[in-house]
């Protein structure tokens, strides 16, 4: 009786510690990040990769299109056009993302002229804002000549306030 015990014992501690340890796993690779913390990771990728990037930024400019892992880090570059604007349009990088319905998405954005939808150095769309429905919020901000950071929220919990 005393074995059949000790071997409970010894068996839910094991798999309490499998569990902490499973948790703490998780959570370090599926740390969070936040507009800030995005913005600090790309500002870094951008200095340690800007060469090679701004390549590939220049041939998908004159190709007119778009590249499954282009580079490291990046899941796709592709080719876009600002509908009303004639001669504007960028490449965009989409390099980290998180969540899964919703959720983040940052990356880097190329532009030849230095703007973007028309700005210069920061844009921000908000869904709810501009039609009174959804929860999607758009930023695009000026990082470096020709380069924009990009953080796309899905799930609407970045606090616009703090970033303005």
């Amino acid at each position: 009786m005393k074995k059949t015990r000790i071997i409970i014992i010894i068996t839910a501690i094991v798999v309490i510690i499998g569990i902490i340890g499973y948790i703490f796993f998780l959570h370090r690779i599926t740390k969070d990040f936040t507009y800030d913390s995005g913005k600090e990771y790309i500002r870094t990728y951008l200095k340690e990769n800007e060469k090679d990037l701004e390549k590939i930024a220049k041939e998908l400019l004159k190709t007119k299109s778009s590249k499954k892992n282009p580079y490291k880090k990046i899941g796709y570059a592709s080719y876009e056009k600002e509908n009303h604007l004639e001669q504007a349009s960028y490449v965009q990088f989409d390099i980290k993302a998180q969540g899964f319905l919703g959720g983040q998405t940052i990356g880097l954005i190329y532009s030849e002229d230095s703007t973007i939808y028309g700005e210069k150095e920061f844009v921000i769309y908000d869904e709810k804002e501009e039609t009174g429905e959804g929860n999607n919020i758009l930023i695009r901000e000026k990082i470096k000549k020709n380069w924009y950071y990009y953080y796309n929220d899905y799930d609407g919990k970045v606090k616009i306030e703090e970033i303005r």
